[in-house]
């Protein structure tokens, strides 16, 4: 699903970009027109994005004014702006710089596949609004038209107008209106501008006309051949309690309105009034998932997450309370001050769900506390560890009673206390491990998977992800990169210039997570299968003029990240979006234990970062890194953030 945004904007530089990260997408391209009274917006944005092949700004920009012609002039820019690219889009879809999604990305491409062929534009009886056309208006291009007096002096010319002249524009025209906002496909478009072209007379009918832009594209398209195609609903949640003239602004009030909302977008939304609303509804749905087949397995029950105040708990919590409506989520971590913040952060987003949130301070190296803490859990999620290769490479009886210790102490608290299920986290140092840290996290998944035998008739079932160095983690070359940046660096430090990595967000690790807790059925270790980056790339798309330094692989380095290696292969089955490893070992049972779907890989097979099939090049790193604002490349040149 190709998928082009139009975007009209006046002002609110942070709230555009807001919504510009969250629209952009692999398969999306943006199209900007600022408009012409504002020219400190408009270099900005073509500073911010000069770097971004999917953003597209308008040069030849209109004066828009409410209600006025200029509003369509400004439309027509960015659709022949969108011919211009040459490339073919299924949907165009256009919006103002204060909308807003009401559901992902991948849920709003797939609701457009499913409805392939239909026109979402509004048309109405033009009844009640036939003055619009058939009154003189000489005000609606003035840029003061909408204070009081000009309405005044409006209202004054056009009642006489309607008792005794009508203009004779659009004789044999059958008349329409709707809302300005519409999403409609390629062809339609294309139409629509051919049409323009062929028939010069059609806008100078709109002279002196009253809000042409909620009548000049419904008559084309419901006097054409793709009226047969038209759904009466742009498919836009729209308030118009506070009057007729303007749309109410959406503020946190609403938010329960808008997340049950079926409609795709909203608006209208002002920083200035209410910035919380936006971020709420990101975080709520820009990387939800269509949950096609999950079942209600979190909902009245209790979870438990070790290492819960870290990047990963935050996320894994936040994402549950969206998706599932669970009695309990016991975060349990060794700091005080972390869990406070934490704590502060969740009341302000989940207000109604805070409640459901518990704070247990503890470490996985005292297995009391865990008893005391696993009493009535339903899943553990353990996350905590000791991470920091060098901190375990030089405190590494610490890293053993952490990563090793404490995980006996979770696999026997979870088993004693009827834990139904437990997922550790693991990572690909834990694959042929190299330094200390990867050695203890072997050993880790080990205890893991045969604790499956352990518990015995227990029922406690136990399973593992893995992955490599989220993006934009504390952990990961990104923000190494972005400190540099900031300071005015051009010189970024690569160990090698062939190394490579596997690209997962936080987001793709919660749902392999939640993958794992629905069908595990006990000794599985979960893969994603996900693209690959060359770390040169990661720098280009980061700073456009870098200069890189090779500088020679780390100790407890790796060249390439690896997830599946090739004596693994024997038991390694691929499914549509993961790899699953079987374990070998007798009390695992094919029949009982096997996941349905998967074929078995290659023999010899070894999924690395350096063989994979999918790749992210420069401009797919911008576009992911836009996506997940893991990092504003946009500003990559020392500017300050």
């Amino acid at each position: 699903m190709n998928l082009a945004y139009i975007i009209q904007a006046h002002t609110g530089e942070n709230q555009l970009v807001s919504l510009i990260n969250q629209l952009t997408d692999v398969d999306t391209d943006i199209f900007l027109h600022i408009d012409r009274k504002n020219d400190e917006l408009n270099s900005n944005l073509l500073e911010r994005y000069s770097l971004v092949s999917n953003v597209y700004i308008v040069k030849d920009r209109v004066g828009v004014n409410w209600s006025g012609f200029s509003m369509v002039e400004a439309t027509l820019k960015l659709m022949n702006m969108v011919q211009g690219i040459g490339k073919k889009y299924d949907y165009i879809s256009f919006i103002s710089g204060q909308d807003y999604p009401l559901k992902s990305n991948e849920y709003i491409k797939k609701y457009l596949t499913d409805n392939k062929g239909k026109e979402f534009i509004e048309s109405r009886d033009i009844a009640q609004h036939f003055w619009r056309l058939k009154c003189y208006n000489f005000f609606r291009e003035n840029k003061n038209n909408r204070k009081l007096y000009m309405r005044i002096l409006d209202s004054l010319i056009r009642y006489p107008q309607k008792k005794l002249i009508w203009r004779n524009n659009f004789k044999n025209t059958k008349l329409y209106y709707g809302s300005t906002w519409f999403t409609i496909t390629y062809d339609c478009m294309l139409y629509i501008l051919n049409y323009v072209m062929d028939n010069p007379e059609y806008k100078k009918q709109y002279n002196h006309t009253s809000c042409s832009d909620e009548h000049f594209f419904q008559m084309i398209v419901m006097n054409s051949q793709f009226k047969k195609n038209v759904i009466n609903n742009n498919q836009r949640y729209i308030d118009w309690a506070e009057g007729a003239n303007s749309p109410k602004t959406l503020t946190v009030k609403d938010y329960d309105n808008l997340k049950n909302s079926e409609k795709l977008y909203a608006r209208k939304f002002n920083y200035k009034i209410d910035k919380d609303i936006t971020e709420m509804l990101r975080e709520s749905f820009c990387n939800e998932r269509l949950n096609v087949g999950r079942n209600n397995m979190l909902n009245n029950k209790t979870i438990l997450i070790t290492g819960g105040t870290g990047s990963f708990g935050k996320k894994f919590t936040q994402m549950i309370l969206e998706k599932y409506n669970p009695k309990k989520i016991i975060i349990y971590s060794r700091d005080e001050f972390k869990q406070d913040l934490m704590n502060n952060e969740f009341t302000k987003r989940f207000p109604n769900d805070i409640s459901k949130l518990r704070f247990f301070i503890g470490d996985v190296r005292d297995k009391d506390r865990l008893y005391r803490a696993f009493d009535g859990v339903d899943y553990v999620i353990h996350a905590a560890a000791m991470k920091q290769v060098p901190a375990c490479e030089y405190n590494p009886v610490e890293a053993i009673k952490t990563n090793i210790h404490g995980a006996q102490n979770i696999v026997e608290a979870a088993i004693d206390r009827g834990v139904k299920k437990v997922v550790a986290l693991s990572t690909d140092k834990a694959v042929n491990p190299i330094n200390l840290y990867g050695g203890t996290k072997l050993v880790s998944d080990k205890l893991f998977i045969s604790a499956n035998a352990y518990a015995a008739d227990k029922g406690t079932i136990f399973s593992a992800v893995r992955y490599g160095n989220v993006a934009g983690s504390r952990g990961s070359v990104i923000p190494f990169f972005d400190t540099l940046i900031k300071d005015g660096r051009k010189d970024l430090p690569i160990t090698d210039f062939e190394m490579t990595r596997f690209w997962i967000t936080l987001e793709q690790g919660v749902e392999l997570v939640f993958k794992a807790l629905e069908e595990s059925k006990g000794g599985e270790t979960y893969i994603s299968k996900i693209p690959s980056f060359k770390i040169t790339d990661l720098a280009k798309a980061m700073l456009d003029d870098v200069k890189p330094i090779e500088v020679g692989i780390r100790e407890g380095e790796k060249l390439h990240e690896v997830m599946v290696t090739s004596d693994d292969s024997r038991t390694t089955y691929e499914y549509d979006k993961h790899y699953i490893v079987y374990p070998h070992f007798e009390w695992w049972n094919f029949e009982t234990h096997f996941t349905p779907g998967g074929t078995l890989i290659e023999n010899g097979f070894e999924y690395n970062s350096a063989n994979n099939a999918q790749w992210l090049d420069v401009d797919g790193l911008r576009a992911e890194m836009l996506k997940y604002n893991i990092y504003d490349c946009y500003k990559a040149n020392g500017l300050d953030r």
